[in-house]
């Protein structure tokens, strides 16, 4: 350094700190493996949650035991959510599922129900026509 002259001078005009007109001043660099300001962290969604979910939603189509497979695995499900103390998600969807294959349930069950209602209904009507000759062929 020549004596009396100002220590940061590189050439006679002297840059704002800010830098050229124009110029941004870039983010404070992180330290190694520091996580970037804002970078949030999510949970992902328990696999048996989203089984429940199809199979809740496949019981109406293929099988109506279906339905009661997916109220059993929603179960599961959320007990695995609430013991993973956050690491997991989906509760809801394991819920919406489980709710699913109980209505699919009970929809199978009253179908079952009206059916041999209608079968009983019609097992009685035959029964009052039985007084009723029959008339056998002639030759």
């Amino acid at each position: 350094m020549v004596p009396g002259s100002q220590p940061g001078y590189i050439c006679a005009v002297q840059l704002p700190p800010t830098g050229p007109p124009g110029y941004a001043t870039p983010n404070p660099i992180q330290p190694y493996g520091a996580p970037e300001p804002g970078a949030t962290y999510a949970a992902p969604t328990d696999d048996g949650a989203v089984w429940t979910l199809v199979l809740g939603i496949l019981g109406f189509f293929i099988c109506p035991i279906l339905g009661l497979i997916a109220f059993f695995t929603g179960a599961s499900a959320i007990n695995r959510i609430h013991a993973s103390q956050g690491r997991l998600q989906g509760e809801g969807i394991a819920r919406v599922g489980r709710i699913l294959g109980c209505v699919n349930v009970i929809l199978w069950l009253l179908g079952v129900i009206g059916l041999f209602l209608i079968f009983a209904a019609c097992g009685a009507g035959l029964s009052q026509l039985s007084h009723l000759p029959i008339p056998s062929p002639s030759p």
